[in-house]
């Protein structure tokens, strides 16, 4: 229950499935999300990195909804604060470890300058029904869906070998962003 409440706080908060149907694979995403709340994870992650505030509409305004006591949105008035979901540290680990992943049909990046950095992981649902990439620098954040609308079966549908590609195609024609800063003062010298 903890866990589906910071999912929450992420902006992940479609389960069908009771907290224990799915058990510890929920930790590595084994549960439902759309590509969009996918999206909006990331988007909240590069947001703490950049230490940007987290505002209620800030990111997409089906998601966070300031509603009146009468349950009409307000307007006009000051985006209330909220608390950061994700620390700074935690998430330069998690993007500088997944930057690393080998790219789908790509030489090594790291010794092509003209490469941007881009942290990117990949999904494939069971029964390979479809597949999805995200990917995040300092100033986009790309997803992409892969599959087929009435849900058919394709045991080629997996998503570092159909997202993945199509994500780095989109990545290619945005204007390079620089990389994150590594944070200060979040580590300790061991």
């Amino acid at each position: 229950n903890k866990f589906k409440d910071f999912r929450k706080r992420a902006g992940i908060s479609k389960w069908t499935q009771s907290p224990s149907h799915y058990g510890l694979s929920r930790i590595l995403e084994g549960a439902e999300a759309t590509l969009g709340d996918v999206s909006i994870m990331y988007s909240e992650m590069a947001r703490s990195r950049q230490n940007m505030p987290r505002t209620r509409g800030s990111l997409m305004p089906n998601v966070y909804e300031k509603k009146s006591p009468a349950g009409k949105e307000t307007s006009g008035s000051k985006p209330e604060i909220l608390p950061p979901v994700f620390s700074p540290g935690a998430v330069w680990q998690v993007f500088d470890a997944i930057k690393e992943v080998n790219r789908p049909e790509e030489i090594d990046w790291r010794f092509i300058p003209s490469m941007q950095r881009i942290a990117w992981k990949t999904g494939t649902s069971y029964g390979f029904r479809d597949a999805w990439a995200v990917g995040v620098t300092s100033r986009y954040v790309v997803g992409v869906w892969v599959g087929n609308a009435n849900g058919e079966v394709k045991p080629e549908l997996v998503g570092g070998r159909t997202a993945g590609p199509v994500m780095f195609d989109i990545f290619n024609m945005l204007p390079s962003s620089p990389w994150f800063r590594r944070p200060e003062g979040d580590y300790v010298e061991a």
